[in-house]
């Protein structure tokens, strides 16, 4: 458990270093640039947390399994 203390508290950490950073940025810096895909800050963000919260869901779930499998 020690171990899981240790990465919420880093993950903590991070959450309050980066969110008033964030929270700063304006919408229009966010949806101004475009990478090579053509996506913008705000749908990169926005693909980065539906991604953490799809795999978070797959790990909590495999947890509950038999096997790998099912």
């Amino acid at each position: 458990m020690k171990e899981a203390e240790a990465v919420i508290q880093e993950i903590s950490s991070l959450i309050l270093t980066w969110e008033p950073k964030l929270l700063e940025l304006n919408d229009e810096f966010l949806g101004a640039g475009k990478n090579k895909q053509n996506r913008t800050i705000k749908q990169i963000l926005g693909h980065l947390i539906d991604s953490t919260s799809n795999n978070t869901h797959r790990v909590i779930h495999l947890q509950y399994q038999k096997s790998p499998s099912g």
